[in-house]
């Protein structure tokens, strides 16, 4: 059965934890005003600001969406499914389309001799509210995977209608679009601290840190976990050696292996602290932005986990669970009271349910439409 989401929802129909049991708690709770209408005290009523999503990904299949395919000429590409994370199903005027398990973002496979010249593919379905969305992927050509990196703009969808390519295939070159484990976030997170309580496989990830110090002005320091584009911070140099300090910087980012700290001075000896938020890992990318187009990235924030050649963490296999909890800031209606001053729970002394902050707008919340025009 796959769950179908609206923005009636109350923040807490995702969990039941003994005391919050979903929407029906402000009801069940002696200090919680009694309402029929819930949109009264605005999304999330009073003490159910947190989501928990508990996902079991699998290893992405080559082609789940569309299989290799010799592209002879510009058109639409056929939609499969592996019944893992995709479906195909039959809409009800008699066009199929892949229904994913969770809103995923695709990935654009191009196998062999590769296409004939740099390609656009596009990608139509619906995000994980139905709303109609497209994303567009340019210059694809070489043999590879695109996006090539997790900086590349990408939204996640939740269902595919159709999928264009306005290119073919050289002899003996392919053209696949498979799933991914980058999955698409359910409320506008525009920075990483909006999303908190990771686990992957029963492991907590957590910030790496250590210290390190330059001889000569530079200094490689080996950890697994740093990826292309990890945020790396510096803490302040400590001068060890009076008269050689320099200006730090970071260079030679080797995925998975190293990195290197290197200072303007040649001379410079100095103790470095090092610091990397989540492991390096880069789980959250933000929303990138509010305005949608058909390249823009996702309005709402992405997550990602490990794929195939990325060894900071296991490939995914289908029973390994990901969980993780993310809390938007205005969207806590209890929060929001507390910070207006006013009484902290229940009735105040008339009887009177407290008066809460109005809550964030759709838009704010739930993110924008995320682009659609339906043609290319």
């Amino acid at each position: 059965m796959v769950f179908t989401p609206n923005t009636n929802t109350s923040f807490g129909t995702y969990v039941t934890d003994g005391l919050r049991s979903g929407p029906n708690y402000s009801s069940n709770s002696i200090n919680n005003p009694i309402s029929p209408n819930y949109s009264r005290y605005g999304q999330g009523v009073l003490y159910t600001p947190y989501n928990t999503w508990d996902i079991v990904p699998y290893a992405s299949t080559a082609g789940n969406i569309v299989t290799p395919t010799q592209v002879a000429a510009a058109g639409n590409l056929t939609l499969t499914q592996d019944t893992f994370a995709t479906t195909l199903v039959t809409g009800s005027n008699g066009q199929k389309y892949v229904q994913f398990d969770w809103p995923r973002v695709p990935y654009v496979v191009v196998g062999g001799a590769g296409m004939v010249a740099a390609s656009a593919v596009t990608i139509f379905g619906t995000d994980w509210y139905g709303q109609p969305l497209q994303h567009t992927y340019q210059n694809i050509q070489a043999a590879g995977t695109y996006p090539l990196t997790y900086a590349t703009a990408t939204k996640a969808f939740y269902t595919v209608t159709r999928i264009y390519v306005n290119g073919s295939c050289n002899v003996g070159g392919t053209l696949a679009i498979r799933t991914s484990n980058t999955f698409g976030l359910p409320y506008v997170v525009k920075e990483a601290s909006y999303a908190s309580n990771f686990s992957w496989d029963g492991n907590n990830f957590t910030n790496q840190y250590g210290v390190a110090t330059m001889a000569g002005g530079t200094i490689t320091v080996n950890t697994p976990a740093v990826i292309a584009n990890s945020r790396i911070l510096l803490t302040p140099q400590v001068v060890t050696a009076p008269g050689v300090l320099g200006v730090a910087y970071i260079t030679n980012r080797t995925p998975n292996v190293s990195f290197t700290i290197e200072s303007t001075n040649e001379d410079d000896t100095s103790t470095m602290g090092w610091f990397i938020p989540n492991g390096g890992q880069n789980l959250i990318k933000v929303a990138d932005a509010n305005v949608a187009t058909a390249l823009t990235g996702d309005v709402r924030g992405l997550i990602k986990l490990p794929e195939t050649g990325e060894t900071w963490a296991n490939v995914p296999n289908g029973i390994r669970r990901f969980v993780y909890t993310p809390y938007v800031f205005g969207a806590d209606q209890f929060q929001n009271q507390l910070a207006e001053g006013d009484q902290l729970q229940g009735f105040d002394e008339g009887g009177e349910a407290p008066e809460t902050v109005p809550p964030l707008t759709s838009a704010d919340l739930y993110g924008v439409t995320q682009y659609y025009t339906g043609t290319v």
